[in-house]
């Protein structure tokens, strides 16, 4: 009989073999090096959603899951983004029609030949062809890049509210929360000029603007004069059983409360309007930085936070002058409230003003650039 003896011991060989798991496709591919961009590569506001390889391949071109793409960081939702912004902003009619196309999107353009890799690609190349119709890539670029960043302003409406209890609704502090900061960039220098298209970018990133009713003074009806004499007779019984004259001159006619009502109504509205631009010049300054770290946001946002204060003061003061005026004859106080109506009128136009003004400016400042 032949006896064997067997190792009780586990050896290598006899264990399972387990390949190893596959490799990345990130892993996979080359990792190049960014050089210098030339011609239509300096448009880089459409690359915002092509950085995760996953997102771009594998996905579904059906109508039914199309519709629940949002976001910027979407590579199909970027570029109908895009294309609505230079549908409705674009000075040159073949871009804007582009952007129309874009918008829609077109069926055409999500067609499934090729896949959805295929469709990304599309897109994304029209959408770099209506910028550089629209113009050079240091203008257009950039203000549509701000246009893209449309969840700034709730989180910077978030922050105000914090910051409001304290009573610390400025909008550099507004901005540098938010940013995370504790410095916020400055230039220290000239303001730069203003920029349209830009300024036409940030504004469609923010809500509409508040309602503001035209201050006025509720005026009671004039009484009218009755000549005739049957009138005339019974005005003189009536008196004999109340014990009143009817020659008496009647009272001069005084300021109430409800008179003022709609110009202090518009106070209000302004006062609110004026806090909420706070607000409103942070998120651009967000914007701004997030396309641009290096922009100058830190003048613009202290000059703008400086001529809301003043303004601020000065429709205070309208409205309490008006508050003032209650109890007093109608003609001794006529002039003023003619002169404090006009201050709100005057604030409310300097606010809009303000608005259009930083708005434009802090597009502008997206193409500093700290080497310059």
């Amino acid at each position: 009989r032949i006896t064997e003896f067997i190792d009780s011991k586990e050896t290598m060989s006899d264990k399972a073999s387990m390949p190893p798991s596959p490799p990345m496709i990130d892993d996979i591919l080359p990792s190049v090096q960014q050089g210098l961009r030339t011609g239509d590569a300096r448009y880089q506001a459409p690359e915002m959603a092509l950085k995760w390889l996953p997102a771009l391949i594998g996905h579904s071109l059906k109508p039914e899951e199309l519709r629940h793409r949002t976001g910027i960081d979407d590579p199909i939702r970027l570029p109908i983004e895009l294309g609505r912004f230079l549908e409705s902003q674009a000075s040159n009619e073949m871009a804007a029609s582009w952007g129309e196309m874009l918008g829609a999107p077109d069926a055409s353009l999500l067609s499934p030949q090729g896949g959805f890799s295929t469709a990304v690609g599309r897109l994304t190349s029209l959408s770099i062809c209506a910028e550089a119709i629209q113009g050079p890539p240091n203008v257009v670029d950039k203000a549509t890049q701000l246009a893209l960043h449309q969840n700034v302003w709730e989180h910077c409406r978030d922050v105000a509210k914090t910051l409001a209890h304290k009573g610390q609704l400025h909008a550099p502090k507004i901005a540098a929360q938010v940013l995370n900061v504790d410095v916020l960039p400055s230039m220290g220098g000239t303001l730069p000029k203003p920029n349209t298209l830009g300024g036409s970018a940030l504004r469609s990133i923010l809500p509409e603007d508040m309602a503001f009713l035209i201050p006025t003074i509720h005026e009671d009806i004039e009484p009218t004069v009755d000549n005739d004499d049957f009138i005339a007779e019974l005005d003189l019984i009536l008196a004999e059983f109340t014990g009143g004259n009817p020659f008496a001159p009647p009272q001069k006619p005084v300021i109430r409360e409800d008179m003022i009502q709609p110009a202090l109504q518009s106070t209000n509205q302004l006062l609110n309007a004026l806090g909420r631009t706070q607000v409103e010049s942070a998120a651009a300054a967000v914007a701004v930085h997030r396309v641009n770290p290096e922009a100058p946001i830190l003048d613009i946002l202290v000059h703008c936070d400086d001529v809301l204060r003043k303004v601020a003061r000065r429709a205070i003061l309208a409205g309490q002058s008006i508050q003032q005026t209650v109890g007093e004859p109608r003609f001794t106080a006529h002039t003023v409230l003619e002169e404090s109506i006009s201050s709100i009128k005057e604030c409310h136009a300097a606010l809009q003003s303000l608005k259009k003004w930083s708005l434009m400016t802090f597009a502008a400042s997206v193409q500093f650039s700290g080497e310059k």
